[in-house]
Formats: C-alpha cells, sequence, structure tokens
C-alpha cells in the first residue's frame, strides 16, 4: 500500500457537552445532527465522572433496547448499571454494579449479568454472574470466573461464558446451567 493511500477515507463528525445539566439530551441531538448530514455512524455515552463506556446493547423481551455501562477508574463497586432507552433518554433499571462486561435475557425475561471482577476498586477479585429476576430479585450464580468478558443464552437453557477473555492461550467457554 502506497503511503497516501493510507488515510481515513470517510469524513467523521464530533460532537461534545461538558458540564450543562441537559448535556445527553443536547449530544444525542448533535450526533443525530451529524448523521443526516451524511456520517455512516454516531455514538453517544454521557458520564458522572467515571468516564464509563457501553459494553453491550440487547433489545429485551419487551423490545426496548438495553445498554450496559462499564464505568471508568477506578471502576467503584456499585457505580456500574443497565440503561433502558425510553423515547430516546436512558433510564437506570438496574444499577449497583462494578465491571459489567456484558448481559443477557433468559426466556422468562430475567436478565444475567457479567462482572469481570468484584473488589472494591480496579480489577481485583473474581467475575460474577448474577440473575436479576423480572421482580428485581438478585441471585449469585457463579463467582467461579476469571476475567470473564462474554455472556450468551442458548438455545439449550444454557448460559455460556467466555472465561479467561484476556489472557492469551488460555480463553475457555463455559456452559453454565442458570
Amino acid at each position: 500500500m502506497e503511503l497516501e493511500q493510507d488515510k481515513f477515507r470517510d469524513e467523521c463528525g464530533v460532537f461534545g457537552i461538558y458540564g450543562h445539566a441537559d448535556a445527553a439530551r443536547l449530544t444525542y441531538l448533535g450526533l443525530y445532527a451529524l448523521q443526516h448530514r451524511g456520517q455512516e455512524s454516531c455514538g453517544i455515552t454521557a458520564s458522572n465522572g467515571a468516564e464509563p463506556v457501553p459494553t453491550e446493547v440487547e433489545r429485551g423481551p419487551d423490545g426496548a433496547l438495553y445498554v450496559s455501562l462499564l464505568t471508568g477508574a477506578p471502576f467503584t463497586a456499585g457505580v456500574a448499571g443497565i440503561y433502558k432507552i425510553v423515547s430516546g433518554q436512558p433510564q437506570l433499571v438496574q444499577g449497583g454494579f462494578k465491571t459489567i462486561t456484558d448481559f443477557t435475557f433468559g426466556p422468562d425475561g430475567s436478565m444475567y449479568v457479567l462482572e469481570h471482577a468484584t473488589s472494591a476498586t480496579f480489577f481485583g477479585g473474581p467475575g460474577r454472574l448474577t440473575k436479576v429476576a423480572p421482580n428485581g430479585t438478585r441471585t449469585v450464580i457463579t463467582t467461579a470466573l476469571n476475567r470473564p468478558t462474554s455472556v450468551l443464552m442458548g438455545d439449550d437453557g444454557s448460559l455460556y461464558v467466555s472465561n479467561n477473555g484476556v489472557s492469551v492461550g488460555t480463553g475457555e467457554v463455559l456452559r453454565i446451567q442458570p
């Protein structure tokens, strides 16, 4: 490849708001305007100071979109959550987690939340898979996980979890009965 060809081939736009009470809505509108200006894609995130990043988007049993957020450093316990997008606005539906890397829904509407680590801060401690029943009751399925990164509900009713997901040569997929 010639050096002259080694460059971005698409135009892109960035839009941000900081320190405004209505920042999330204004950023949404700004990104919407950029997308309809011919941009191919856009994204949105909001921060409470911990610089969270979205880790999963799932369509729930109710047809709504749900988004999980992995909080930024120091990855404080209790700050991560899952949001339901209602009329374009995020609403917290499950909070109090630490390092959510993925989640999925079961056939009964239960949510299965996967956390990368469980120590008070940073990435120490085992991973955790928690079932959140439709009524909000939480049950820990397992903490016998080492740096898990993904969870999927299989057609057979089993949960499949990628374990050691950030370790070269030691990754594995675990089958877990909920």
